[in-house]
This record gives structure tokens, sequence and C-alpha cells, in this order.
């Protein structure tokens, strides 16, 4: 019936299971919907579905030999597939690779012609949905940069099983199942119980299995016990021939051929089994491994039953109740059938299921129809041979083989762990081989599970069935000679991988650190196995180093081989006759005979290169994540072990490019990967050194020396150039990774390098050359320094020089999605770098200058600094880190500065030398805040420059003022009104700068530099308004600033003293007796500098350096501000009418005279309190 619709009908009332903490939970049916069962029931086995499949159609396939490998694994058993039979090599497949038979692009292909000629088919739609929901996801981890993990080198020694579409937990009679399934199925989200699978089958070969059948059914077929009956009948001999051992004639003899009355025709499920437990080498051995060599690719031609059993088991393991089955024909989609689960038997092999005339049906199966097998006698004989595995198979660790030859009825189980001890080579071989398997199936199974305990426990196992294998090649090597050195090598790679999945070390801590602004080493995860515990990465490591220790003799024979068959052509070449190359056995992993290859050349030799590659690429990944867990706990003596190795490690996958170097692809792709680790490598070197410059922890807990950080730099550096000495390459790239480019060497010009770290560069803004005097003069200068001084900055240096190469090496490498944020890390670091190294050059600039030394080397210092700081700035700059750069900026500007003050002039134009100098600090912090763009971009930061760019602004005022007027006489200071404005615009646009910010302080220290200029100014102005205007602006410049000290005297003592002065004297200049007064006023104001309670503030919060300072500055000012008040109040008396001025002058002298102070206090404080006396006398009488 034609059906242009597609419902998915939900799953008959079967019982589903789920698995929960390694347990399988038996779930209830539809009828019982939201109960779940409290009972918990342990995990029976686990398996692929082929190996299911090959136990459950047992009854169906006498014409084919079985074998089915079983570990016991506990309480659960481990089915697989033996990768020596003929009959499912279509199972085995390529390591790490899912080679699933229907795909997204195999599908979509198929349903072109299909969709085409129905477009508005419902049922295609919903297929082509079913594609995109539910394909599989890779379980494999990225790197943030997106370089791929190295393949396993493995699959041509044994073919390892593919991991599966998805693990499905299967409920089967009183067992509970973990079945690996590669059906392709597809469950709505709103319900699970509803679901269909969907299955692609070529038309022409499904008609051929019809008529095979029908072949089949018309010739008589003998009759077959059920396991059932046979294993009812044999397991009481089998249970007393436990206890002794036992033949295989006996094992036949104990069991009893039961005949019964049986359904006849398709429903003939029966076999009679034959069951034998062998514990000794007794049986022969040849007849139960094939000799044959395995194809990869072929298939037997499977039986009808077992074609449509195939189907019908993948729906039950799934638990679906639909099959959408898509009938292909010359590599397109035909037509699609709908049928349910239960109509499989019966419906499949039909006609009218495979009439392709009808785009899309909807099958209903009659319910008298004849089923091609009976399910329920299916089950009743796998749900025995399950029982009789889980009733035989019960010694944990050990290894079983179920067997069964083509043509025969019997069965047999060998206990292959038993039968390997007797060192016998082809059962070791294969103990070894199916331990291996064993193991990849528990490596999948334990991406697969999320439950942590049950994924530890599944890897525990999957390192004790690696150690077997490796036990097991060795017990070979001393009976054949054979070393299996790749085969060893992988399998340690194997045993590797098992601690580097992901075990997370919830012990290990960075040590606390005093630089934990500088963003650790941890700021970015783009780092390999960030997750790993310390102790599983020093495992890993072993395993990585063992198997290069194996394998790496391989390559030297094959390369010295190579080199001589090289020269056996080349002698051939010369020669009419031709030479006999010779050949060398390169895959010592063979168990066959063949054991020589001919024509030894690069293709020969690129396997173990390959895999030698992929083991250097891990084991340099963990080197450099136990190098980042060593920085981060100040292990320094491991820190510098692993770093050493890293690069020993890296100079050796270059040999190994290099021997490829042929073959662009792979290499390009390998130097990716090196050029990356190299980045690394250089960036753990950078950060070593930085942090050892900032932390004084490297020295107290990990004892380190600035001379070992150095050390170990420059050995790191020469052992990537040990390349030079092994081998030439002529590749470019390769020679561009031994040698990496050092940005910091070029642009210095030669002066800093690994082997100059003084950190002395003789470059300018403006390009003159230093004498080289001056340079020897400076580096002399920075060797006298105190050792941790120099250490300090010899480690800076190197730090940049180190970031400087990882970010050059990360360049250099392809990557297909980098974002950038590594790069820009880097960039940071190396920023960072360079500015802690301009630090310290200007530093030593201020101690010079501080100490009054103004030698050659200063300006040799100061042109370092300033190369230090605008290389920081352009990489910050370059990563558009703009508050790092504005930072940057100001240190730019705080050099200018200091090359003003210590006006380091050129012979020409050295009266414009400072100016210029501030100028270009202006310059900088403006250009600081047009980078930033706005204050909300990054408030500290923007405040940070505006008060730097203020103070910059005052001070250039303030040297104009001093060298347009200096100490000239009044009638020569007039000025211009253009260089009026030149002193005074300055000043004010560092006000309006310092009001925004609410700097008051710094806002009143403006308003006494304006109140200053304007007094200078005012007397010599070219009319009276103008004079009044300047005259009037002293004043409200004063006013201002005498309101914020007054309220603000303490800490602020000497300024205030100096203002009250100055707008003394201002007061005075203005004739009358009230500018008297006032004068007079200001001057008793400081009485409050003056007193002991300023002293005592002072001496709580300062120094004696400090303190005595103070007081010697206050006894200065006492001085001067005595004499003030007794000159001005000599003035009053002059124009004394009343005498009141004569008394406050009798007044001041008395105290002066006879004024009572604390003996007990310093000569210099009772100065202070005398003078305090003095004015608070004669303010009182105002």
């Amino acid at each position: 019936m034609s059906n242009s619709t597609l419902s998915l009908v939900p799953s008959a009332p079967k019982a589903t299971a789920q698995v929960r903490e390694g347990r399988v939970l038996e779930g209830t049916s539809n009828n019982e919907e939201g109960q779940q069962s409290s009972g918990e029931d342990v995990l029976d086995f686990i398996g692929s579905s082929p190996a299911f499949k090959q136990l459950f159609s047992l009854p169906y396939s006498l014409e084919q030999s079985v074998s089915v490998a079983i570990h016991n694994l506990g309480d659960t058993l481990l089915l697989d597939l033996d990768p020596g039979d003929q009959e499912i090599v279509k199972e085995c497949g390529d390591t790490g690779k899912s080679d699933h038979s229907l795909s997204k692009d195999s599908l979509s292909q198929a349903l072109v012609t299909l969709s085409e000629a129905e477009p508005q088919n419902e049922a295609i739609t919903l297929v082509h949905s079913l594609i995109e929901s539910t394909q599989p996801i890779s379980k494999r981890k990225e790197r943030i940069v997106g370089v791929p993990y190295p393949e396993d080198q493995i699959a041509r020694f044994i073919s390892t099983p593919n991991d599966p579409r998805e693990y499905l937990s299967w409920k089967f009679r009183n067992m509970n199942l973990l079945v690996g399934s590669d059906a392709f199925v597809y469950r709505p989200p709103e319900d699970h119980a509803a679901g269909v699978s969907v299955r692609i089958e070529d038309v022409q070969l499904l008609q051929s299995q019809i008529q095979l059948h029908q072949e089949m059914q018309s010739k008589s077929e003998r009759d077959k016990l059920s396991y059932a009956q046979v294993t009812a009948r044999s397991l009481p001999q089998l249970e007393q021939g436990n206890n002794t051992e036992l033949s295989e004639s006996k094992c036949q003899d104990a069991v009893e051929s039961v005949e019964e009355k049986q359904p006849s025709g398709a429903e003939s499920d029966q076999l009679r089994l034959q069951s034998c437990l062998v514990s000794s080498p007794s049986v022969p051995i040849g007849s139960l491994l094939s000799q044959k060599p395995v194809l990869r690719g072929e298939s037997p031609h499977s039986s009808p039953i077992s074609t449509v059993l195939d189907v019908y088991l993948d729906n039950i393991m799934a638990n679906v109740p639909q099959l959408a089955l898509c009938l292909q024909d010359k590599g397109f989609v035909q037509s699609v059938k709908l049928l349910n689960t239960d109509q499989i038997p019966s419906t499949l092999l039909q006609p009218s299921t495979l009439d392709t005339s009808i785009p899309f049906q909807v099958l209903h199966g009659a319910d008298d129809a004849e089923r091609i097998f009976s399910p329920e006698v299916m089950e009743m004989n796998a749900s025995t041979l399950l029982g009789f595995l889980k009733a035989q198979c019960t010694k944990d660790s050990t290894t079983y083989l179920l067997r069964r030859e083509a043509g025969e009825t019997a069965i047999q189980l060998y206990d292959i762990s038993a039968i390997s001890t007797q060192r016998q080579q082809k059962w070791n071989w294969w103990l070894a081989m199916m331990s291996y398997r064993f193991a990849h199936r528990l490596r999948s199974l334990s991406t697969q599970t999320g439950d942590k305990a049950l994924s530890r426990s599944f890897r525990a196992r999957q390192r004790s069935l690696l150690t077997t294998s490796l036990e097991l090649l060795d017990a070979l090597a001393d009976m054949n000679g054979k070393t299996h050195e790749s085969l060893l090598s992988a399998i340690r790679e194997n045993l590797a991988d098992s601690f580097l999945g992901g075990t997370v070390d919830d012990t290990i801590e960075p040590a606390e650190s005093k630089n934990q602004h500088l963003g650790g080493i941890d700021a970015l995860r783009h780092q390999p196995y960030s997750s790993v515990s310390l102790d599983a990465l020093n495992k890993s490591h072993d395993h990585l180093v063992e198997a290069i220790r194996i394998l790496w003799p391989s390559l030297e024979r094959n390369v010295k081989m190579k080199k001589r068959n090289d020269r056996s052509r080349a002698f051939a070449s010369k020669k009419p006759s031709s030479v006999k190359v010779e050949s060398v056995d390169i895959d010592d992993d063979s168990s066959g005979d063949d054991e020589n290859v001919a024509a030894m050349d690069l293709d020969v030799i690129d396997p173990v290169v390959s895999q030698l590659f992929g083991l250097h690429e891990k084991l340099v990944d963990v080197l450099l994540r136990l190098a980042e867990i060593h920085l981060q706990n100040y292990y320094s003596s491991s820190a510098m072990q692993t770093l050493r190795s890293a690069a020993r490690r890296i100079s050796d996958s270059l040999y190994l490019t290099n021997l490829i170097a042929e073959k662009s692809e792979k290499a390009s792709k390998w130097l990716d990967i090196l050029q990356l680790q190299n980045a690394w490598l250089w960036e753990h070197c950078g950060h070593f050194a930085r942090t050892f410059a900032m932390d004084e922890l490297w020295r107290d807990r990990g004892h380190a020396s600035g001379d070992d950080v150095v050390s170990v730099i420059l050995d790191v550096d020469s052992a990537l150039k040990h390349g030079d000495i092994l081998f030439r390459s002529h590749n470019q790239e390769i020679a561009a990774l031994r040698n990496p480019i050092d940005s910091l060497f070029e642009k210095s010009g030669g002066a800093i390098g690994l082997d100059n770290l003084s950190g002395v560069a003789d470059v300018s803004a403006d390009g003159s050359p230093l004498s080289e005097v001056c340079i020897r003069d400076a580096i002399e200068l920075l060797n006298k320094q105190r050792l941790l001084q120099r250490e300090h900055r010899r480690v800076l240096v190197l730090s940049s020089i180190a970031y400087g190469r990882a970010i050059a090496s990360y360049k250099l490498a392809s990557l297909s999605n980098d974002s950038g944020q590594y790069l820009a890390l880097l960039q940071q670091r190396l920023g960072d770098a360079c500015n802690e190294t301009g630090k310290a050059m200007m530093d030593e600039v201020r101690r010079l200058l501080t100490a009054g030394t103004l030698s050659s080397a200063v300006e040799a210092l100061l042109r370092s600094a300033e190369f230090w700081f605008r290389e920081g700035l352009t990489v910050f700059e370059t990563c558009n880190d703009l508050r790092n750069a504005a930072l940057l900026r100001c240190n730019l500007c705080q050099c200018s500065k200091l090359r003003a003050n210590a006006m380091l002039a050129p012979s020409e134009g050295t009266g414009n030398h400072a100016e210029k100098c501030l100028q270009e600090a202006v310059h900088q912090l403006q250009s600081a805040h047009q980078s930033l763009g706005q204050r909300d971009t990054d408030p500290p930061t923007w405040d940070m420059v505006s008060n730097e760019l203020a103070a910059t602004l005052l001070v250039l005022g303030v040297r104009r003022r001093q060298s347009l007027m200096g100490n000239l006489p009044v009638l020569v200071r007039r000025l211009s009104p253009g260089e009026e404005r030149s002193v005074f615009e300055p000043m004010e646009n560092a006000l309006t700068i310092y009001e925004r910010a609410r700097n008051y302080h710094q806002a009143a220290a403006v308003h006494y530099q304006l109140a200053l200029f304007y007094t200078k100014i005012w007397t010599c102005q070219r009319n009276e308004t103008k004079t009044r205007e300047k005259l009037s602006a002293a004043f409200s410049h004063f006013h201002a600033s005498y309101n914020f000290f007054s309220q603000n005297v303490h800490g602020n003592e000497p300024t205030f003293c100096l203002l009250c002065l100055d707008l003394c004297q201002l007061y005075s200049s203005v004739s009358g007796e009230e500018g008297l007064l006032q004068a007079l006023s200001r001057c008793l104001d400081t009485a409050v500098a003056f007193s002991i309670r300023s002293y005592a503030a002072q001496h709580t919060k300062s120094s004696p350096q400090e303190l005595s300072l103070w007081l010697s500055q206050m006894v200065t000012l006492a001085d001067s501000v005595e004499e003030r008040v007794f000159k001005i109040l000599r003035t009053l008396i002059k124009s004394d009418e009343t005498g009141k001025y004569k008394e406050w002058y009798r007044v001041g002298l008395s105290c002066k005279t006879r004024g009572s102070v604390d003996a007990s206090l310093d000569p210099e404080v009772q100065k202070l309190q005398s003078l305090h006396s003095l004015l608070e006398s004669i303010k009182g009488m105002m």
C-alpha cells in the first residue's frame, strides 16, 4: 500500500536498560511508565554489534567459521571478533577512525534522485532530518589552534576495532548488555520511545537473496537440536569435567545427541551444541588459527537468514519500533519502505518490499505471513549460549576463544591465557593481539562513558591488557628472536595515551606568587593535556621515552641501508650493466616468514619515521605540560630539565621531518606542528625568565639563580641548532625553525642577543649614532651593578628574546582555525618584558642623575630605555592592547622628562632642548588619550594618563616662564602676547585636567604657579587695563590656592608658608594700609604650620631623614616669616596715629625675647615653637 506520509509509532512493550555508574538498571515497559525498578544488576556483556550478531546467528551460518574472543572483566565479559578470521575482516579498520557504512554524505547523495522525483514527499524530508541530527560526534579533543593529534602508526600490524556510532544498553532476557552499535537511528527529542532506524540496501542484492532463499527452501534440511536442549544435557558433564583435564574426544563423548520433534521448514532453528572447556594445550593449534593472509575489504556472501537477522538485531538492540529501508539501485535511492520491527522476519525479503516503482510506502505485513526465522527460537538459543559463556568464563583477567569451524556443529571454548603459559608461539601471538584489541575497545568505552569511576576502571584494565601484550611479545622475542619493534612502540604509545585521557589532578595547585598580575601561564589553556595530573604525565613520559628507545635503532638501520642503496644506484647509473640493490628487513613486527623487502626507498622508511614523529610529538607535548606545572610550583631543577629535554626532542623531530622532506604535504604538516611546539617551548623559556625577575620565591623556594636561567635558555638554543651537526637540510622552513628569527637582534643592529644580554642598544628616534665610548661605558657601568640588579636586568632581556622567538615561530605555523588569541597573549607578554627591561634602564638613569653623575653612559642608558619602551609600545599596538600601550607612552614621557632635566642636548640648539623634550612628552600622552578614545574605555588608565599629562603641561609652563623671564630686571620682563600665551596656556590646560579629575591638591598647585606668573608680569603691562587685569588674575589664583592649602596645612607646611609669603609680597606691593594689613594677616596665618602639633604629625609619619629635611626647611621659612612680620609692622608704625601698631610691635618683641619654650626639645623645634607663640600673640592683638 502506498502512503505519502511517514508516521513514527511508539515502541512495543519492551524492557529497556540504562547505564548508570557502571551498572545497568532495568527500566519499565510502556505499561508501567514513570516507575523504575529498584533492582540494580551488574553489566554482563560488553561488545560490538557484529560480535553479538555472530553469536545470535550461529544456527544459521554453518557454512562459515566463527571466532569470538571473550575477556573477563570481573563480573563483565568483553566480546570482540577474532581479527584472524577472514569472515570478519569487514569489522577491522584503521585505528582512531570511524568507518561507518551509512554517513551523511553518502545518504544525501543517494537521495538526490528521489528528492527530485518527490520534492514534497514528507518521508524524504524526515530522512534528511535524520541525517542532520544523528551524525556521530568525535570524542577526540582538538587543540585550540587546530593542529590534530598524531595518528597511531599501528594499523599495519593488527587491525584494531572501530569506534562505534553509539553504545546502547540492552536488557536481553535476564542479562544486561552494552552494545557498540553502528546502526543509524533517529529518536525524536520529545519522545525517545518512538524512533526509526535508517538502512540502505541494494535492490539487486536483496533480490538475489530472495532467489537464494527460495532455492534453500526447496532442499531438505536435517533437524537440529536447540541450544537449550543440548546445553541442558551437557552442562552437568561439563561441571564434572571442570576438575580434570578433558581432551577434545572426551568432551565430545560426554555430549549426548538428543533428538526431538521440531518444527520443519524455515523455523528449524536447532543446533547440536558440543562444548568443551580446554585448560591445556592438547588441542591441535594449527586447525584453530587461519594461516591465510587477511585482505582488507573482503566479506563473505551472507545467507538470506543472516541478512534479515542482521537488520532485525539492529532494531532490537537499538529498541526502535520501525525501519526506514532505503532501496538503492545504481547508486541512487529509488524508494523508501517503512515497516515495523516485528515485521522484519516476514516482510523484508518479499517481492512487494523490493518494488521500487512507488517512491514511498508504509508496509503492513500479514499476520499469517511465513517468517524466515523465529525470533523466539533465536532469542532462546542466544540466551542459552550467553548463559553458557557466563557460566564458563569466570576467571578474572582471562581471555577465551569461542571457535566453530565451517561446516561443523561443534563449538569449542578455549582458555587462551592458560595455553599461552606453555610458550607456544601462535597462541602467544594471538593472545597478545587480542589483548591489544580488547584494550582498544576499552579505550573507546572509557571515552564514551560519563561515569568517572567507571572510566578509571576501564583505563586501569586497558593498561593491564596492554602490559599483557608487552609481556607476551617479550616472550615471543625470546622464542623466535623477533623483536617486533614497531608494535612494541605502538603498545607503549597506547599505554601513554591511557594516562593522557584526562585524569584531573586536584592535588597539584600552583604555588602562591607575588606576580599574579602578570597573567600566569594558566591564563590561557592553549596546550594539550592541561587537565592531566602530574603523576599521569610522568608515567606517560616514561612510556613514550621507552617507545622511542625501542624504535629508534630500527630507523637508524633503515637510514643506513637507504644510504647504501643510494650509493649502489648511483654507481649503477655510471655502468652499462645494472647493479642489484640490496634490501633490508624494516618490519620486524611481522609474524610470517616474509622478512625481506626490496628497493629500500623513501616509501619504506616513511612508516617508521611517521610512527617516531607521532611519539616525539606526544612526548614534546607532555614535556611542555610538565614544564608548565614545574614553573607554577617553583620546581626550578625539574623545569630546567624538561625544557632541555623538549628542545632535544624537537631537534630529533626536525631530523625525522628532513627524512621525508620530499613529501611536501606531510612535511609541511609536520613543520606546522613543530613550529607550534617551538613557540610553546620559547614561551615557557620566556615565562621562566620573566617570573624569575619579578618573583623572589624563585630564589627562596626554587633555589635558582639568574645564571641558571641564562644557562637553560642557552642550552635550549643550542639543542635546537644541534641538527646542524646531524644533517644539512635545504628546506628553508627547517632551517628557519633551527635558527629562529630574533626581531630584537635585527632592530637593535645586533646589539641585543643571546650572546649580549646587557640590554644596551644605540637606537634613537632621530637616528643619530652614539660613540663607542658611550656604549662601552654604559655596559661597564651595568656590569658593576649589584648581583641581584644585574641578574634582574639580564633575565628580563632574556625573556624578551624568548617571547620574540615564540611569536616568530607561531607566525610561521599555518593554522586553520587560529583566532589570534594565543598570538595576542604572546605579544602582551613580550610587551610586558620590554617594558620591565626599559624600566630597569630608566631606574639606573635616575640613580645616576640623583647622585649627580652626568657621565657619557647616561645618554646610552636613556636611549636604551627608550628603545625598549618603543618595542613594547609596538607590540601592544599590534595586539590592540590599548591600556598597556597608554602605559608605555607614559614611560616614554618619563624618559623625555629625564632627558630634559639631564640637559642631554647636542652641541647646537641647547637652549630649546628642554622645551623640545617636554613637548615630546606631551605628544606621547596626547597620543595615549587618542588611542584610548574616551574615558569609558578604561577609566583608571585614562585618569592616570590625564594626571601625567597635566603634570607635564605644568612643568612645560614653568620651564617656559623660567626661560622667558628668569631673573631679569622688572623693566625687561615685558612679554609679547604670544609669549604670555605660551606660558599660561599649558598651565590652564593642566588646571582644567586636574579639576575634571577632582585632583584639588594639584589644581591648587597650578593656581599657585599661575599666580606667580601673573605676579611677575602685572607691573610691566602696556596700559592700565592690562595691569589691572593681570593683577586681578594674580590675586584670583592666589586666593584659589590659599583656600585649599589653608584647609590642608598638615603635610603641606612648607608649601603653605611659601604661598603666604608670596601672597604677602603681592599685598605689600599694593600701596595703602589695607594692603599691609592683608599682608600681615597672611604671614600670621602661617602660625599653624609652626605649631608643635604639626611637628608631632610629621614626626609620626616621616622617617628620620625626611624629618630632618622638613625641620631644615621650616627653620629657614621661620626666619623669613619672622623677618617679614616685623618689616610690615615697622612700615605700619610709620603711618600709625593711634599707636596701635606700636603695641603690636612691642608684643612681638616681648615674645621673641622672653618667650617660654620647652627646653627639652631640639633647638630647631624650639625655634618653631617660639615663632608660633610670636605669631599667635600678634594675631591675638588684631
